[in-house]
C-alpha cells in the first residue's frame, strides 16, 4: 500500500462512539421499569385534571353573564338608548333593544348584534349550569341612556348566582361586579 493511502486512511473521521468497556452500561431493565411506572402513575391523576372542563365552565360563564350585562350598559350610553339584558329562563341571557333602528323604543324586539361575531348578542349556560336569582323568571333589566339599570326589584340590587359566583348589577349605579 502507498504512503498516500496510508495517510487517507488513516485520516478519516474518528468513530462516533468508543465501544464501552466492560462493567459500564445503560440503564438497568429495572430502573426503566420503575421510571415508566411512575409516568403512568402521573398521568393517571394528573390527566383527568386537564380533561375535565366541568369545573372550569360555571365560573367562565358567570364571567360572560357579568361582560354581556357591561356590554348592555356601555351600548345604552354610547347609543343614547336603552337596552335590556334579559334572563328569559334560568340558563340563558340575550341583549336586545328598539326593533326601529335608529329610534330609541321600549318595545325591545330587536337583538343586538355581537361585535365579535354579527350574531344576536346571547348565550346559553354549559350543561349542569344554572343561574340562579330571588326574582322569577324571566328576570329583564333596562339600562337607560346614563346606563342607570331599572332592575326587577328597585329598591335592592339583582344577584345573579352561577356555579359559586355571583354577578351582582348595583341599582343606584348600574355597576356590574362579578365575585
Amino acid at each position: 500500500m502507498g504512503a498516500q493511502q496510508e495517510r487517507a486512511r488513516s485520516s478519516g473521521p474518528a468513530p462516533v462512539r468508543a465501544a464501552l468497556p466492560d462493567g459500564a452500561a445503560g440503564f438497568t431493565i429495572i430502573e426503566l421499569l420503575v421510571v415508566m411506572l411512575l409516568i403512568g402513575i402521573l398521568a393517571a391523576t394528573a390527566a383527568p385534571r386537564f380533561f375535565n372542563q366541568s369545573a372550569f365552565e360555571g365560573p367562565a360563564f358567570a364571567f360572560e353573564l357579568g361582560s354581556a350585562a357591561r356590554y348592555a350598559q356601555k351600548l345604552a350610553v354610547s347609543s343614547g338608548c336603552a337596552v335590556q339584558f334579559q334572563l328569559p329562563d334560568a340558563a340563558s341571557y340575550r341583549l336586545r333593544h328598539a326593533s326601529t333602528v335608529g329610534t330609541c323604543g321600549s318595545d325591545f324586539s330587536l337583538d343586538v348584534t355581537h361585535p365579535a361575531n354579527g350574531n344576536a348578542f346571547a348565550g346559553t349556560a354549559p350543561p349542569a349550569v344554572i343561574i340562579a336569582t330571588t326574582v322569577s323568571f324571566p328576570v329583564s333589566v333596562v339600562f337607560n341612556a346614563q346606563g342607570i339599570p331599572t332592575l326587577p326589584d328597585p329598591a335592592s340590587d339583582l344577584v345573579l348566582g352561577v356555579a359559586g359566583k355571583s354577578v351582582t348589577i348595583h341599582r343606584g349605579s348600574g355597576y356590574v361586579e362579578v365575585q
